[in-house]
């Protein structure tokens, strides 16, 4: 009863709305951490404010994490589509199920929503330290020149290139880790979730250089985390993108240079 459901509105839709619903929230949140009025009262505009804003106090930490989460789940959940489709395949032929789409989904998101955990504390405590402003963008140039250098080398990392290889071939993934168990769908999320921090965890610290807010900046992240992910032009893509954070990092040390000098 539950895949006639689903079948009868298409269960891509359902995704594609959950998505699109993460990207209107940015959409939202963006708007107020510009200081742009748009068509909210004075009362919303505080509330996302305090959403969008980093804060030193341990009472906006869940605040904190929910716009982390939104962001991961907009930005990462496009990135999967791969993989969903490898898993309509196993649909297709019987061996999937519409339901198990959605565990799929559920396992690979609950992840990314822990990962949002961390780097809420982890933009807690970059805000006490006072080396992020109010836009959560390192404030010394130097810190942001060596976060690029960083999320660049990592690019050439075995880990890196290991869990792309799970990313990149989603058949052999479902094959190797396959069961008949009616909540592997949700353990495989998970696993998926796992391999896909793997491979993204320093590209997503970038944000604490083009900003947690930035829409442009998350517009990009996904398209580039997207495109390492695909079999063929994944393998092409990865080292350029090393090589442009690396130039943007010496963009960041020169300012720091003229900044001292």
């Amino acid at each position: 009863m539950t895949d006639l459901f689903f079948t009868k509105f298409n269960h891509w839709l359902l995704f594609y709305l959950i998505v699109l619903a993460s990207w209107a929230l940015l959409f939202i949140l963006g708007d107020v951490d510009t200081g742009l009025k748009g068509s909210y009262s004075l009362l919303e505009r505080e509330f996302w404010a305090s959403i969008c804003r980093p804060s030193a106090t341990l009472a906006d930490l869940p605040k904190s994490f929910v716009m982390w989460s939104i962001m991961s789940l907009g930005m990462m959940l496009p990135t999967v589509v791969p993989t969903l489709r490898a898993y309509d395949d196993l649909i297709a032929g019987k061996i999937g199920t519409i339901v198990g789409f959605y565990k799929l989904v559920a396992g690979f998101a609950s992840i990314w929503i822990i990962f949002s955990g961390i780097l809420a504390v982890l933009q807690l405590l970059l805000v006490r330290g006072n080396l992020i402003g109010l836009d959560g963008v390192l404030l010394n140039p130097i810190f942001s020149g060596t976060l690029l250098i960083f999320a660049a080398a990592y690019q050439f990392s075995p880990i890196k290139e290991a869990c792309l290889s799970k990313c990149r071939s989603p058949m052999a993934f479902f094959l190797e880790y396959g069961s008949q168990k009616s909540s592997y769908e949700f353990q495989l999320g998970v696993r998926i979730g796992i391999y896909c921090i793997g491979c993204c965890w320093a590209l997503m610290l970038l944000a604490f250089v083009g900003g947690t807010m930035n829409l442009f900046f998350m517009a990009i992240a996904m398209l580039l985390m997207t495109l390492e992910k695909l079999p063929d032009i994944g393998r092409v893509v990865t080292k350029p993108i090393a090589i442009c954070l690396i130039i943007f990092s010496s963009i960041y040390f020169f300012g720091a240079i003229g900044q001292y000098t």
